[in-house]
């Protein structure tokens, strides 16, 4: 599978940061980047919705620096 995004060095500007975001379902447009990023840490093709344990007490990390 081919990616749509590339990852550079540098920090993105908003205006990159929305246009990822445009694509997302609509629900997701209100979340913070850092909301996302750990979302996307859960993510295991490999496992089914009911195998991915959430942990309710979680604290997000922040982004990591460019």
């Amino acid at each position: 599978m081919c990616s749509e995004f590339i990852s550079v060095d540098g920090k993105a500007d908003e205006a990159q940061v929305q246009a990822v975001k445009a694509k997302l379902p609509s629900f997701c447009k209100k979340m913070t980047n850092e909301d996302l990023l750990y979302i996307c840490s859960l993510i295991d093709e490999t496992k089914q919705v009911a195998e991915i344990k959430l942990d309710y007490n979680v604290i997000v990390p922040e982004l990591p620096s460019a």
